[in-house]
């Protein structure tokens, strides 16, 4: 196994890993506080446009420090 290929397995096991906390302890917790299928599918969505957008800040950053790291490095 190279060391590109654990990268990505850590990778999705740990993609995996944090979907499957974020069910659990948000997009659950948050359906069963309404009432009504519509209000239930709207809370589910926006904190999964709350994720999305945690995610995108959280890659963004990531990626800011690899295109300078050369000079945070140094």
């Amino acid at each position: 196994m190279t060391a590109e290929t654990t990268s990505v397995v850590v990778a999705v096991i740990c993609g995996v890993t944090c979907l499957g906390f974020w069910i659990w302890l948000v997009a659950v917790p948050v359906a069963r506080s309404f009432d009504g299928g519509l209000r239930r599918t709207l809370a589910v969505v926006l904190s999964t446009y709350t994720l999305m957008i945690g995610i995108g800040i959280g890659s963004g950053i990531g990626l800011l420090v690899a295109y300078y790291w050369d000079r945070i490095a140094a």
